[in-house]
């Protein structure tokens, strides 16, 4: 696994001259696509998908490539086709993304809320346990499930993201528990807000697409 990781990190060295500087760009594109999944998760849903199935495709190209020492070059390959086969497949497979999608947010969520709550030995197999409910009853009731749980993740991810790296003086001033408690706070004060804002410019969304009535 060590090798693997050290691996990747020449990989990105090789690519990206200033590991850094991509580092913080990254950091604050995480941030944006978070509050983007926070108020707008539903509204542009196959765009996610493909997106998520992209990014996953382009990760196993990534891992794959690597594990295999392929030249930069095939290591790119591998990533393109991956990532746009499966982005395809999300696309179309409408149900299948959905499922997939919402399991990849609901998994890392839910463990960021209840991870101080449980002990530590169970708390995997309650968010996985978690995260595969969330994802059925998004295969039925799309609407509200998507919302609340893309709702919930993009304000983990934003929370988490701003307070660690550009409101550090916060983790300062407090002990780590209470910085804890802090971004959660203020996670389900932006997935408050965006719930709202989904279920307010999304009614009827599904309907239209499906051409029910």
């Amino acid at each position: 696994m060590e090798g693997l990781k050290q691996n990747l990190l020449e990989f990105a060295k090789n690519i990206v001259p200033n590991v850094g500087t991509a580092t913080t760009i990254a950091i604050i594109i995480s941030i944006l696509l978070a509050l983007f999944y926070c108020f707008f998760g539903y509204k542009l849903l196959r765009l996610h998908i493909s997106f998520i199935m992209f990014m996953v495709g382009a990760l196993i190209g990534l891992t794959i490539g690597v594990s295999l020492r392929l030249d930069d070059k095939f290591i790119l390959a591998a990533v393109l086709v991956l990532g746009i086969l499966l982005a395809v497949l999300g696309f179309f497979l409408y149900k299948v993304g959905i499922f997939f999608i919402v399991t990849l947010l609901v998994g890392p969520a839910s463990y960021g809320f209840i991870s101080d709550i449980v002990k530590e030995r169970y708390v995997i197999i309650i968010c996985i346990a978690i995260a595969v409910l969330f994802a059925v009853l998004a295969c039925f009731f799309v609407r509200p499930v998507v919302i609340i749980a893309t709702a919930l993740s993009g304000g983990l991810i934003a929370s988490n993201n701003l307070i660690d790296h550009f409101l550090i003086q916060v983790g300062q001033l407090n002990s780590a528990r209470v910085t804890q408690y802090i971004v959660l706070g203020f996670a389900l004060i932006l997935a408050l807000f965006g719930m709202i804002f989904q279920f307010r410019t999304t009614e009827n969304y599904e309907d239209e697409r499906t051409g029910r009535r």
